[in-house]
């Protein structure tokens, strides 16, 4: 399936984010960061989406569903359970300040279609 792709590794770089303290800002600007959230696996993140303040948060496989983090909840094949735990944790407070618009899983079958305004 991915024969002929060149595939590029994305190089995280020490930020001060989260638990392993670690993200890829993709335009250097800050506005759109992928950053690391291990647990289910190795180098999974969430990206977070940024205008000026207020931001959005969206995970692939830090947790399937917004009821992952607010109820700490975690996914049947876990890597490592303490890492993921603390990546739910920091997914919970994150998406519980008041400038940040939304958290969202990309699993997650409660999720309408819908367009985001910062």
């Amino acid at each position: 399936m991915w024969e002929g792709i060149n595939l590029k590794k994305l190089n995280f770089k020490p930020s001060g984010i989260c638990l392993k303290k670690l993200s890829y800002d993709l335009f250097n600007d800050g506005s759109v960061q992928l950053i690391e959230t291990s647990g289910h696996s190795k180098e999974m993140f969430v990206t977070r989406i940024k205008n000026n303040d207020a931001f959005m948060m969206i995970a692939a496989d830090c947790g399937y569903a917004r009821k992952s983090w607010k109820q700490n909840i975690l996914p049947g094949v876990v890597e490592s359970k303490p890492d993921l735990k603390q990546s739910l944790e920091w997914m919970r407070e994150q998406t519980s300040l008041p400038y940040c618009i939304g958290g969202y899983a990309s699993h997650d079958s409660d999720i309408k279609q819908q367009t985001i305004e910062f």
